[in-house]
C-alpha cells in the first residue's frame, strides 16, 4: 500500500523493490527535487519519525511501518511527502 502510494507522487523514486516477495514493512524512497536531509527534516517537523539512509550514496529516507499503523496514518504520511516535494 505505502510503496504504491509513494510511487504515485511526482518526483518520488521508491528504492524498495515493488514486488511483494522482495520487501516487507520497511520502505525506502528519495525525492528528485529534495535532498535527504531536507526531506527528513521536513517530515520531522510534521511529527513523522523517519531515518535518513545515506549509506552507499542512496540519499533516501526509510519508513518503518508496523501492525499498529493504520491506513489513515499512512495516508497522512504520503500527503506530507507529496506536499514537501511539491513546494
Amino acid at each position: 500500500y505505502l510503496k504504491n502510494k509513494l510511487a504515485a507522487i511526482p518526483n518520488i523514486e521508491v528504492l524498495t523493490p515493488m514486488k511483494a516477495e522482495f520487501s516487507g514493512s520497511i520502505v525506502t524512497f528519495k525525492a528528485q527535487n529534495k535532498t535527504r536531509p531536507e526531506l527528513q527534516t521536513e517530515l520531522g517537523k510534521k511529527k513523522f519519525r523517519v531515518r535518513g539512509i545515506h549509506e552507499a550514496g542512496l540519499g533516501g529516507v526509510r519508513i518503518s511501518t508496523h501492525i499498529y499503523n493504520n491506513f489513515t496514518e499512512i495516508d497522512n504520511l504520503v500527503d506530507a511527502v507529496a506536499e514537501i516535494v511539491k513546494g
